[in-house]
């Protein structure tokens, strides 16, 4: 998946879904769901998987009524992009109408993001001058420090108190300077800057600890928590709380002790893995893995852990009820002052169902939906993956009218003869991979025996008779690289050998 496009705010993107199940939409809308133009085949299904999923029954409701009644509809939600990244969005749709028939819907969806966002953003100001304007001094002070900071009420009480302690001010003095300085300013700076500017004019930031704080010679309006908004007193009991109130999973592992045992997990690690703390802790977090673990990816791991680099990866997981999920997660080092890591912090992110939406997709882009074989563009595919390896290889295609599924009133058999086919061949040529290039025809890319011997592999009697793979098919080879340049040559001339090939068994 490559790195999500940067768009425009208002970004506009545009689809239409016919009556007959066909779709299209812009790039534009594409990029809006975070992919490239071309990086995926775009269905109706992968655009209602990326609507949120509180809000999808609203927008199928909508899609619905707009096409049973024809009126147009709109309606605001929320979109999860491709790299998990929550969006907002307004979708429109109206039916699309040709010599006065309803043949489908067209839709437009603008991304509303970022003016959302202004919109939140000027909504904090107005609960800062609303609580200014209905609160004595000290509670005016507070309330503006909660809706700027979001404190709770202690602690926001807590940073005022320390505040006049240190620059020696009576506290009343303290809460009507912040009232005064934020409650109503005319200053184009954003909240939390004009409040760093009023602690910064109390002369009583606190010396620098631990990275946190800075010291009063570095003072400044930055828009950032390390300017003495937050005292050095402070800070452990706001962070504790927020790392154990995050959404986020958060671990800590031990690399002094052997088998890195982890130290901490918050509340988030517990509701994802179903593991109570008192029975991860102690543990390397690799007894969540199970029998199906990538030991290569695991070597990776193990050698960026022991250089003490960070680390991104995305990894099978198993819960305490044994299902599995797919975890990103980001572990990063923590050095002691002589600069030897002594822990690894860890974000961990539950994304099973953006890697099976991915799944989905790749399944649609490269597989044939009746048997499960690759598709034309699977088996391009994977004899570009054969044109770029140092071997010889084989192109064979099977074609036989039998294969077709037609219009179904022969109760599936071509399916089946086509599935028994390919099940033969994976025997013959158990290295080799297939395809299904088109309604009659398979392919066999690798190293395949002779015609004869698939002509053999293809006819021998089956246990259902109903099912038997009859004598009658056409074959066309040719050999890689000497045949072909290009993966699609070699496909269109194996093809047309076996659209010549008169011989039958």
């Amino acid at each position: 998946m490559s790195a999500e496009t940067e768009l425009p705010p208002g970004t506009l993107g545009t689809f239409e879904l016919s009556d007959d199940g066909g779709f299209t939409c812009s790039a534009d809308l594409l990029g809006v769901l975070g992919f490239a133009p071309g990086e995926v085949v775009a269905t109706e299904a992968a655009l209602v998987a990326h609507v949120h999923s509180d809000d999808r029954g609203r927008w199928r409701s909508a899609l619905e009524a707009t096409r049973s009644t024809g009126e147009p509809t709109v309606l605001w939600h929320r979109l999860n992009t491709a790299r998990g990244q929550e969006r907002t969005v307004v979708t429109t749709l109206a039916a699309h109408v040709e010599h006065g028939t309803a043949v489908g819907v067209q839709g437009s969806l603008t991304d509303l993001t970022d003016p959302f966002r202004a919109a939140t953003a000027a909504k904090v100001t107005e609960a800062v001058d609303r609580a200014a304007a209905t609160r004595g001094p000290i509670d005016q002070a507070k309330g503006i420090l909660m809706a700027v900071l979001d404190l709770d009420d202690e602690q926001a009480f807590d940073l005022l108190r320390w505040h006049s302690s240190h620059a020696n001010i009576k506290l009343r003095d303290v809460c009507a300077l912040v009232v005064k300085r934020i409650s109503g300013a005319e200053s184009p700076l954003p909240p939390r800057q004009r409040l760093a500017a009023v602690f910064a004019e109390l002369g009583a930031a606190p010396v620098a600890k631990s990275g946190w704080t800075t010291t009063t010679s570095n003072r400044g309006a930055r828009d950032d928590l390390s300017n003495g908004l937050l005292p050095a007193g402070l800070l452990p009991r706001i962070l504790t709380r927020a790392v154990e109130d995050a959404s986020v999973c958060i671990t800590v592992a031990d690399m002094r002790v052997a088998d890195q045992p982890l130290v901490y997990v918050n509340a988030a690690f517990e509701r994802l893995s179903g593991y109570h703390a008192a029975d991860i802790l102690g543990r390397n977090c690799r007894f969540l893995q199970g029998e199906d673990r990538d030991e290569v990816q695991n070597a990776a791991l193990r050698d960026a852990i022991t250089a003490g680099r960070s680390v991104d990866a995305l990894i099978r997981n198993y819960r305490a009820d044994g299902s599995m999920f797919w975890n990103e997660f980001h572990l990063s080092p923590v050095h002691n002052s002589v600069g030897r890591v002594t822990h690894y912090v860890g974000y961990q992110l539950d994304v099973t169902d953006r890697v099976e939406r991915e799944q989905q997709l790749e399944r649609l882009a490269y597989h044939d939906a009746p048997t499960g074989l690759l598709n034309r563009t699977g088996a391009l595919r994977a004899l570009d993956e054969l044109l770029s390896g140092p071997d010889e290889f084989d192109v064979v295609a099977v074609r036989g009218e039998m294969f077709d599924e037609g219009d179904a009133s022969d109760g599936g058999s071509g399916r089946r003869l086509t599935i028994l086919a390919a099940q033969r061949l994976g025997v013959l040529a158990p290295t080799a991979a297939l395809a299904r290039v088109d309604a009659d025809t398979l392919v066999v890319l690798g190293d395949v025996p002779s015609d004869d011997a698939v002509r053999t592999a293809l006819i021998q009697p089956g246990d259902d008779t109903d099912t038997a793979a009859p004598p009658g098919v056409k074959l066309g080879r040719v050999h890689a690289p000497q045949d072909g340049l290009t993966s699609t040559n070699l496909l269109a001339r194996a093809m047309q050998r076996a659209a010549g090939d008169h011989r039958t068994r």
